[in-house]
């Protein structure tokens, strides 16, 4: 087992707020190793919502929507353990969907013209629920499989998904060994990934739907100055194969605004 904890800070004209913060557990189960492959099953449990001043004018909907949370992701590794892509997407479609209309009655706001968005077509596709929806999922596997030197600070290019469907996004990932043995034993890597500023602006563009897609000069030129960066670290126990923490921060960046949102997988105790 290990917690999920997940927290979004916005900052607005130098003033951050906390948007709040969410814990869940997670349950990891292997279904069924190859010789080339793991199947495995990636389980939410019950969580617990820190939304500081936001109300919620109806608990029960809101107890429907956070069982409704509890997702059951069915997924495959290669046999080093390196995320290939979740196995039943049309379940989590259908779950994604009833959480939606639940969301819509707790809100009281419409998911289908969202910033010209067909949000609910949009998180229902393949393309999202085996990048977006599954990222956790990706984020606590992303260094299976890799052979590092830890004498050397690797940088390579590498490619970001795109939730649109369309090309995916250029990158440069940055990978560091920072402790070889840590206080407890445990190799801990550090990773940067930063998009191509201008191929990401040009992909963006391209693959959004027209009726979202930046219409002005003022808006092209603002969304060019959009900065991405994903600094992630794994803590690896070699004693057991298993990662005992894995944390990731995404800065999005535009001027002086900005969004962060952290989520950090932690092993329990005893697991």
């Amino acid at each position: 087992m290990i917690d999920l904890e997940r927290k979004e800070i916005e900052d607005r004209a130098g003033r951050p707020i906390e948007l709040g913060t969410s814990y869940a557990p997670v349950e990891i189960v292997v279904r069924e190793a190859n010789s080339d492959s793991f199947e495995l099953t990636w389980t939410l449990g019950e969580a617990f919502l820190d939304l500081d001043d936001i109300s919620i004018p109806d608990s029960e909907l809101l107890d429907q929507f956070l069982e409704l949370a509890k997702m059951r992701f069915e997924y495959e590794t290669d046999e080093t353990g390196l995320f290939l892509g979740v196995t039943n997407p049309d379940e989590i479609a259908d779950r994604m969907e009833t959480a939606m209309d639940l969301l819509i009655e707790i809100t009281g706001e419409s998911l289908t013209e969202g910033q010209g968005i067909d949000v609910r077509s949009l998180m229902q596709s393949d393309t999202f629920i085996q990048t977006v929806a599954s990222q956790d999922i990706a984020l606590y596997h992303g260094i299976y499989g890799l052979v590092l030197d830890p004498t050397q600070i690797e940088r390579y290019e590498t490619l970001l998904p795109n939730a649109f469907g369309g090309e995916p996004f250029p990158a440069i990932q940055t990978i560091e060994v920072t402790s070889t043995a840590n206080e407890y034993g445990c190799v801990v890597v550090a990773m940067t990934t930063e998009p191509d500023p201008e191929a990401f602006v040009e992909i963006l563009m391209d693959s959004m739907p027209d009726s979202a897609a930046p219409t002005t000069d003022e808006e092209r030129a603002e969304l060019a100055e959009m900065e991405i960066r994903n600094d992630l670290e794994f803590i690896y126990d070699p004693d057991t194969g298993r990662m005992r923490q894995v944390s990731g921060t995404q800065t999005v960046s535009l001027g002086d605004d900005y969004r962060i949102e952290t989520v950090i997988l932690t092993e329990q105790p005893g697991s």
